[in-house]
Parts: structure tokens; sequence; C-alpha cells
């Protein structure tokens, strides 16, 4: 369902009044710009809506800031949202789509809504999210190689992604500690000898070998499925870098080694 827009144009929407309701984009949108969408209203991308531009300078309040319906095709879009808050869900929930360039502000007001829940693929994003007790940032089972700069993301991430080859770019600060920077990532447990584990922190890891121990080779295989034997030993005060969707390999007899995981910026 479409919502009532009196000043609609064919190829491009300018200055319409979408205070009412939630306002769904067709198919057959191309370029909107609109400095605000108030009270009860959203922005619903339903359909097949690709290589378009849209910006809009503030949302506020519904269920869902912005949603991408499952049923979207949704792609080579540039959007640009300048404030999006108060929604009492979900800020933006994306669930289809790939290839956008997203440019968010997002802030929870009074309200207690996750950030970003994303399922998409190969999407570049630009945002500054500000949450309360609710992650900023969620990474759905579907979600793949998408590129996030963060300036701000108190809420932290969660990772549900079944291929973790998303990628964070952000930098050491207090507004991002949540996101397990430096040694505030978790460390997994050392597995049982060629057992491997996977990388799935969204910022590349080194592995600092704190005890060597009984190691006769180890192997790192990268996120495509390619595996790279090493005969050899570790050692002690060692790094080993996994990017996201990495994972490494010990062959060991006894002893097992020790680590720490670092999360790099």
């Amino acid at each position: 369902m479409i919502a009532s827009l009196p000043c609609v144009q064919p190829m491009s929407w300018l200055g319409c009044n979408l205070t009412s309701r939630s306002t769904t984009i067709p198919g057959s949108a191309r370029d909107f710009t609109r400095q605000q969408i108030a009270q009860s209203g959203g922005l619903l991308f339903d359909g097949s809506i690709n290589y378009s531009d849209f910006t809009v300078g503030e949302i506020n309040h519904a269920d869902y800031g912005i949603h991408v319906t499952k049923s979207s095709s949704f792609g080579l879009n540039k959007l640009t949202f300048k404030h999006v808050h108060g929604q009492r869900k979900v800020g933006i929930l994306v669930e289809a789509g790939g290839h956008n360039v997203w440019e968010v502000n997002l802030n929870h007001d009074a309200v207690d809504p996750i950030g970003i829940v994303t399922r998409g693929r190969g999407d570049i994003w630009f945002a500054n999210v500000i949450s309360g007790d609710k992650a900023g940032l969620v990474l759905e089972r579907e979600a793949m190689g998408n590129q996030i700069h963060i300036t701000y993301l108190n809420g932290g991430i969660v990772n549900n992604a079944d291929m973790p080859t998303n990628r964070i770019f952000t930098a050491p600060t207090a507004a991002t500690r949540a996101i397990g920077l430096g040694f505030a990532v978790k460390t997994p447990p050392v597995p049982d000898s060629e057992v491997s584990v996977l990388n799935r922190h969204p910022l590349p890891t080194v592995i600092l070998i704190l005890n060597a121990g009984s190691v006769s080779a180890w192997s790192i295989t990268d996120a495509f499925g390619a595996t790279q034997a090493v005969d050899a030993p570790l050692t002690s005060g060692q790094n080993i870098l996994l990017s996201p969707g990495e994972a490494i390999a010990i062959k060991y007899a006894g002893e097992a080694p020790s680590w720490k995981w670092r999360a790099m910026h």
C-alpha cells in the first residue's frame, strides 16, 4: 500500500508532506528528497528499487524509522538520513538487498530501540548510532561483505552472520569501546588439536601467542576456503593476523599453546 502523496511526480519526489503515517516507496521511485517525516511516520521500501538517491533530513518516531522489506529488490542506491530518532523497535531494518551506500545518524531519544538491523550484502555504511540499553548494530545471518564505517556505536554489535565477512572501520574512542577493540574482544579458548577457530569479529584480529606449547604445525583458512599450512612450531610473542571470516587450526600433542586475541582498528 502506498501512502497518500499529493505531490508525487513520476521520477522525483520533492517537498511532500509525509507527517501522518508511514510512507511506502514503491518500485517506481527513483529519487526522493524530504526535509522531515514526523509524528508516527516511517519510510518503507517495498518493490524493485535500484540506482536511486534518497535524502531525508529527519525521521521521527514510529516502530521502524526505515524498513527495507524482505520482498524488495533493493540495490545500488544511495541513501542519506540525517536524523533518525525516537523509534520504538528498530531505527533502520534492512531485510533484503545489497551494494547500497548508507549515510545515517541515529539517536534513541527517550525510548530504547535497536539501532541498525541488517541482512544486506556488500553495503557500505557511514553510521553514527547512539543507543540506549540495546545493541547499536545487529548483523543477521544473511549479512556478508558489508563495510561499516563507525563514528559512534555505544550499544555494541550482535554478530549472527553465517559468513562473518562484514568489516567494521572505526577509531579507538570511548564512543566505540563497546565494539570490542583491542584486548576487549573476546578471546576464544584454544581448541583441540587440528580443530579450527573462526574469527567472527568484524575487525581484523591479531592472535598473540603467550605460550608456544608443543605445537608441530598450524594453518590459516581464508574467507574463501583456501588453506595455507605451516609445518613449524609457534613461538611465544608471535603475532598471527586473522581477517574477519578467517580461521586458524593448530596441531599439537601434549601441552596446548595459550593465546590472547586483540582486535585491530
